[in-house]
């Protein structure tokens, strides 16, 4: 349950976003101005750190040794997906023998013809729990002994050279965690093609760049690697946090540990393939991350956390509200500047009884702004070009309708999700809602 001081922060956060919402509404040219500067000079930035930093994300050498190392994921409710993963987690190249653990309810039955280990828990913990996922993990790992366990969920298939890829990165001190990097599976229609813009420009661009400055912000739950005993003296994974990947590296943090980012770990995870389980999915990411970023609240401007505290974390928080107040101010001006404005324009010609045809050039009004976001566009589309040829993706012709909705809209139905997040910190507990 949250505490006063919690609601309040949460609170405190809705106030900045409603402020900077109502500062562009009441002077829109000279926030357009600031904003574009700033937004440039964190987007040159960024791109300075990502190519004076290009291998930060690399195996660099072979490991002076191999860790013992347990693969671990879950499956429940007779959940029959889980055989392709296991088929696929069998083929992983690990120079040292390893078990595959399958944390289960006791119904997944058709696992037992497999060379794996099952760890069934009773059923009641698979049940009536805010963290189904973090509630199992926690008294799953407690039965299984190794340096490191590689976490994976039971919908995403890891390249062959995922594990291995992310042993050398252990040789650096205090190194308790290594993420994978992960790509949607399925990209059958546009909610899914969305997402993988989304996922590849994201794992493409900044998680190198959070890599570079030591401010990795999520032990990412599809697939990861993490220290056994680190894992263990923090206490496991929060079951009150529906984002527990993400609250347990506050935590390591504390401790003085370090996270890397393997971009040559790959995973391919299914993600929602409709619009309301895409919002369910990021109602919950947001509402978790929300809520870590309350409970941590510390963390923010401590110089003994460096970058992380300093930099990385205030930035990315002022980020999201800003963004969020910019999109709905964007949406607003685009419809009363542009869309308004040149219908009626339109209509007064057509009073005027002008003929409008194919050699008639109707003249289009475009404010003075117009400039600074044709600015922010180009840059737009250079941070993910970037982005996209680190992670290899090739933005195809089916990909084209996906990406002028992924530039234009998604980021303002992302916006959405996260305002109504806030609110739902600000007024009560996350809920887990039936599909």
């Amino acid at each position: 349950m949250k505490t006063k001081k919690d609601r309040l922060f949460v609170l405190f956060l809705l106030l900045i976003s409603i402020t900077i919402f109502v500062l562009l509404i009441n002077s829109f040219f000279t926030a357009v101005l600031v904003i574009s500067l700033f937004a440039l000079y964190f987007a040159v930035l960024f791109l300075l750190i990502y190519f004076f930093y290009p291998k930060t994300a690399i195996r660099l050498k072979t490991p002076s040794r191999y860790p013992s190392v347990a693969v671990v994921t879950y499956a429940f409710n007779n959940w029959e997906p889980i055989e392709k993963t296991i088929k696929e987690l069998l083929k992983l190249k690990y120079p040292k023998p390893f078990k595959i653990h399958v944390i289960t309810d006791g119904s997944c039955n058709f696992l037992k013809k497999y060379p794996i280990k099952i760890i069934t828990i009773p059923k009641e913990y698979f049940k009536n729990r805010l963290n189904v996922k973090a509630t199992i993990m926690n008294l799953g790992l407690k039965k299984i002994n190794a340096e490191y366990f590689f976490c994976i969920d039971g919908d995403t298939i890891p390249e062959p050279n995922a594990l291995i890829n992310m042993i050398p990165f252990l040789e650096e001190k205090g190194v308790v965690v290594v993420n994978g990097f992960l790509v949607p599976s399925n990209t059958n229609n546009l909610i899914t093609k969305l997402q993988a813009l989304e996922y590849n420009f994201s794992w493409g661009l900044y998680q190198r760049i959070m890599g570079a400055m030591n401010s990795i912000s999520v032990a990412v739950g599809g697939m990861c690697l993490i220290q056994k005993k680190a894992f263990d003296e923090v206490g496991g994974y929060d079951e009150t946090n529906v984002t527990e990947d993400r609250e347990i590296i506050y935590r390591f943090r504390e401790k003085g540990y370090k996270f890397k980012f393997s971009e040559e770990s790959r995973g391919y995870t299914e993600v929602p393939e409709t619009l309301k389980k895409l919002y369910k999915q990021r109602q919950r990411w947001f509402y978790g991350e929300i809520d870590t970023a309350t409970k941590h609240r510390k963390f923010y401007f401590n110089r003994s956390h460096g970058v992380f505290g300093i930099f990385a974390l205030p930035y990315t928080l002022f980020l999201q509200l800003l963004s969020i107040s910019v999109l709905f101010r964007l949406a607003d001006f685009i419809y009363h500047k542009y869309i308004i404005s040149n219908y009626y324009l339109a209509i007064e010609m057509i009073k005027q009884s002008y003929y409008i045809g194919f050699n008639f050039a109707l003249p289009i009004y475009f404010p003075s702004t117009t400039f600074f976001w044709m600015i922010i566009f180009i840059f737009t589309l250079l941070l993910m070009f970037v982005g996209f040829t680190h992670s290899k993706f090739k933005l195809s012709l089916r990909y084209y309708f996906a990406f002028f909705i992924f530039i234009f809209f998604y980021n303002l139905y992302l916006g959405v999700i996260y305002i109504l997040a806030l609110i739902q910190n600000l007024i009560g507990d996350f809920k887990w809602e039936k599909s």
